[in-house]
């Protein structure tokens, strides 16, 4: 966290950090704070509040980078054999409802062990990645483990570990989250009642975004000033290599599911692969999610895209094109349409003679006449 009399800056992400935070010490004074303030108390210093964010691939892929440098508050949960037993014990001791499946078991061999000899022990091994995103994301037992605060909120069943963290920084009332907000539409309810006016700077356009930043905020700058801002360089190239080397399909599917919220929010493309995840993305995005929608609710709908965004926007479904022999019914064309049709197709030549022709030609002249047609006319 930087606080100055001007502004502060929380950091969601800390990736490129240290340069935004030298800069702004140039720019409006102030220093690195080492705590980290709640939306409520943010929101009571009055100032202007800046965050740095990046994209939910890339901020757990830095957690866990982190946990394998030995650092941080979740390193230190998943590798400690007190809260691993007091974990099991809680579990061992919870009864399930009565007809329901207890799916809070954790998986066999994980442990305190596993996270110090596998989980961390590599920061280049992909598996390991991998199986540690499914322990931190999915496993429903090991929540509280993860994160206590989050294990305990309503949107845990919903929601991942990074936007309880934006929601703790940036919503005032989120750290005591009430259990009505168990749902995409009560998340977005509280969001648009609750939020701080933020500005959010993220690493993916890390210039840019901090400059207007900084207009927002009302801070004033030279034209040298500008340029320096509008020239911080994020570091993509190398993160999405990262990305691409670390996540796969199913990963890509994981995060985007739980962290639908903050891609809608802070305007991330869902990532290739991401499949059903992609209604999540709408719901987020329109702000109009089905009441008590859960994880497993979005993670298992078959509905395209396309016909959720539609749906949300009031829109009706085009028709449907036919499929194998099946042909659609034919449609009348309006009178109009069938004139212009007439003259725009030419009059097909007259059939050649035939030996009936001369016959209906008789019966056509007898008929105007009222005299019966001769012998010699009905067999010619």
């Amino acid at each position: 966290m930087f606080t100055s009399e001007r502004l502060l800056l929380v950091e969601l992400h800390r990736g490129g950090s240290a340069r935004v935070k030298k800069l702004l010490q140039e720019l409006v004074g102030g220093d690195t704070d080492k705590g980290s303030l709640y939306a409520d108390a943010l929101a009571e210093t009055g100032k202007p509040v800046l965050g740095l964010v990046c994209h939910p691939l890339s901020w757990y892929l830095a957690l866990w980078r982190n946990g394998c440098a030995g650092k941080g508050d979740l390193h230190k949960r998943l590798t400690s054999d007190v809260r691993w037993g007091q974990l099991r014990a809680r579990l061992k001791n919870r009864e399930p409802k009565p007809g329901q499946t207890d799916l809070k078991q954790i998986p066999d061999g994980w442990g305190p062990e596993r996270a110090r000899d596998t989980w961390y022990a590599d920061a280049n091994d992909v598996q390991a990645f991998r199986e540690w995103l499914q322990a931190v994301l999915m496993e429903r037992g090991m929540r509280k483990l993860v994160d206590h605060g989050w294990g305990s909120s309503p949107i845990a069943k919903f929601a991942g570990l990074m936007t309880y963290q934006y929601f703790n920084h940036f919503v005032r009332g989120a750290e005591n989250m009430d259990k009505s907000v168990s749902s995409m539409e009560a998340l977005q309810a509280l969001h648009a009642a609750q939020a701080l006016p933020a500005h959010f700077v993220r690493l993916e356009s890390l210039g840019s975004d901090l400059l207007a930043a900084l207009d927002a905020a009302g801070v004033p700058l030279t034209a040298p000033q500008r340029e320096r801002v509008a020239a911080l360089k994020g570091g993509v190239a190398a993160e999405q290599e990262a990305i691409e080397q670390f996540y796969d399909a199913e990963a890509r599917r994981l995060v985007a599911r739980r962290e639908a919220f903050l891609y809608g929010r802070l305007g991330y493309d869902m990532p290739p692969g991401a499949g059903p995840g992609k209604k999540a993305k709408a719901l987020a995005r329109t702000e109009a999610g089905p009441a008590g929608a859960t994880e497993d609710a979005m993670a298992d709908s078959p509905a395209a895209p396309e016909a959720l965004a539609g749906d949300a926007a009031g829109d009706t479904p085009g028709p449907v094109a036919p499929t194998g022999d099946a042909a659609p019914a034919a449609t009348p064309p309006a009178p109009k349409a069938r004139r212009a049709a007439k003259r725009a197709t030419p009059e097909a030549p007259p059939a050649p003679d035939t030996p009936a022709a001369p016959r209906k030609a008789a019966r056509r002249r007898a008929a105007a006449t009222g005299a019966t047609p001769s012998t010699a006319d009905s067999d010619a």
